[in-house]
């Protein structure tokens, strides 16, 4: 009597999926922010922090996950703490639009090495486009590591 193997892979499938889902414990909800990075300016005040991260939201479409992105800023822009959401604007250069309290604005990133970016922010669009890291108000700004609040 010969066994049929292809018999034995349903059940053998079944265990090693109830093994994944147990192990990873899909019954409860776990925290889904992705956080993507703070920063801080050398030489801006102390304390300064920037923070971007991602917070699921519902989109009430079944199989379907969205994210929204969010943005804090401490003792940045004039601004002493505020909180928003935040979106791709323009890719080259790379441009996001910020919401920040009642105030909207717009501003640029250029990744200069590992750890470090220049960023400007401004609320004129078309300003920001013409050669938006020659500008007075471009900020050089560090990677804080380990760093969400």
């Amino acid at each position: 009597m010969q066994i049929d193997y292809r018999v034995l892979s349903i059940p053998v499938a079944v265990l090693i999926t109830v093994a994944l889902l147990w192990q990873t414990d899909l019954g409860s909800r776990p925290d889904t922010d992705i956080h993507l990075g703070t920063w801080t300016c050398e030489s801006g005040l102390p304390g300064n922090r920037l923070s971007f991260w991602y917070v699921e939201t519902e989109p009430h479409l079944p199989m379907v996950c969205a994210y929204n992105g969010r943005v804090k800023v401490e003792d940045f822009w004039e601004l002493t703490s505020a909180e928003g959401e935040w979106n791709f604007g323009y890719w080259e250069p790379l441009v996001v639009n910020l919401s920040l309290d009642d105030r909207f604005g717009y501003a640029a990133f250029k990744r200069i090495g590992p750890n470090h970016l220049l960023v400007r922010y401004t609320e004129d669009y078309d300003q920001l486009l013409n050669a938006p890291f020659d500008h007075p108000d471009v900020l050089r700004l560090r990677r804080v590591h380990g760093e969400m609040e």
